[in-house]
């Protein structure tokens, strides 16, 4: 078996499950609303072409943990 195949399969499982769980982190920071969390990327993707997935849901995500705590600092 060509490792280099096998390497690749599981470079892609991994990433695969590090953006599902950044989405649900996503999905948990906008109230359990998988379609409202699908809209922001959606909307974030046509605001910035070409990121990368993870890119889209580090930058939400942290946008939005950053909009939590103000609104915890009132």
């Amino acid at each position: 078996m060509d490792t280099n195949v096998s390497n690749t399969w599981w470079d892609s499982y991994h990433e695969t499950v590090k953006v599902t769980k950044r989405f649900r982190q996503l999905v948990s920071l906008v109230g359990n609303d998988k379609k409202a969390a699908q809209n922001t990327i959606d909307s974030a993707k046509q605001e910035y072409p070409g990121k990368s997935e993870m890119w889209y849901l580090n930058t939400l995500i942290a946008e939005q943990s950053t909009d939590d705590m103000m609104g915890f600092a009132y």
